[in-house]
């Protein structure tokens, strides 16, 4: 069992690994508040490898599906902050209060190997959430949440996602972004052969619909698999959780160079490509190449797939299904 503990740098010493490999840690009590458990903060070259975090949040979970207006603070499992050179391989984590695994101002960061898991109803529990960091790696990883498998927000670039199967969760997420004023682009996010399954989402970049300005640019998926997916692709400008004090102006977030190629599987929904973009800042460049998603409706209803298209620029090449109802 370990209590808050914060790894500070600059280190001394060089390279610096933390081995907990056939460990359990254990969050020491259950519903504590604090909102960061173990912290890596300005530390460079330093590896964690193996082990297991367990952060019992079912105590947390419970007082937020309760409603309760006392719950404290979800506690975030392990977080990079302001590091450089990090690699994490071969951890599980599971339970978190709140999100698993944070980088956050930091850069060449490599998440391998890894293991995440918490319920499909845990609510607030990304598996792995990337902020205002650059150069940063998840590769084989494993996850399954009550929110975004992965999540990257304000400030990340050049991320590179590869070989991770998602699900449950909310799929692989961009934002929500727009939300606050003056937040830096997130640029070049490659997401290569994963699989998702039974998530809510699939691939999903998603600004608030306020004025504030910003920019998503150059986002690759490529080799993406699903099944039973509720909304497969989705860029979604009207982001507005529980449709409370939803504002009204257009996105002033400005998304282009959004690539979709070789994607296939099921929609748990008829709309399995959803393009709801800005009307003052429409969606550009977009390119979907070999797509196919089909729809899986009850046996009683007798529908195929669509796409939904509005302020949405780009073109289809090769095989689209459904069709394409982007504007050139």
């Amino acid at each position: 069992m370990v209590s808050r503990v914060r790894f500070a740098g600059p280190c001394r010493s060089g390279a610096v690994t933390m081995n907990i490999t056939g460990a359990t840690v254990v969050a020491p009590v259950p519903y504590a508040g604090v909102q960061l458990w173990i912290v890596f903060d300005n530390v460079d070259g330093v590896s964690v490898a193996g082990g297991t975090l367990d952060g019992r949040g079912q105590a947390f979970w419970a007082c937020r599906r309760a409603g309760r207006s006392d719950c404290p603070a979800a506690t975030r499992s392990l977080t990079i902050y302001r590091s450089t050179n990090v690699v994490v391989r071969g951890l599980t984590s599971r339970d978190s209060a709140g999100i698993h695994v944070t980088v956050q101002a930091s850069a060449g960061v490599a998440i391998v190997d890894t293991v995440v898991s918490a319920p499909g109803d845990s609510p607030n529990t990304d598996g792995i959430h990337i902020k205002q960091s650059t150069g940063v790696t998840v590769r084989n990883a494993v996850i399954g949440t009550g929110d975004d498998c992965v999540s990257m927000v304000e400030g990340s670039s050049d991320v590179w996602i590869e070989a991770v199967t998602c699900g449950p969760g909310h799929g692989i997420s961009i934002g929500s972004l727009g939300d606050t004023p003056e937040q830096v682009a997130v640029r070049n996010i490659s997401v290569k052969g994963v699989a998702l399954a039974g998530t809510t989402n699939g691939l999903r970049i998603k600004t608030w619909a306020k004025a504030n300005s910003g920019l998503v640019d150059g986002v690759f998926f490529s080799g993406v698999v699903m099944r039973s997916v509720r909304n497969p692709i989705i860029i979604d400008q009207n982001y507005c959780p529980g449709n409370i004090s939803c504002p009204t102006e257009g996105s002033g977030i400005k998304i282009t160079g959004v690539s979709y190629t070789d994607v296939e599987g099921t929609s748990a929904t008829a709309v399995a490509v959803r393009f709801d973009c800005s009307p003052s800042r429409p969606c550009a460049g977009i390119v979907m190449w070999d797509v196919r998603l089909s729809y899986q409706p009850p046996e009683e209803e007798q529908r195929s797939a669509e796409s939904f298209c509005r302020n949405a620029q780009g073109v289809a090449l090769g095989q689209v299904d459904p069709p394409s109802c982007l504007t050139e």
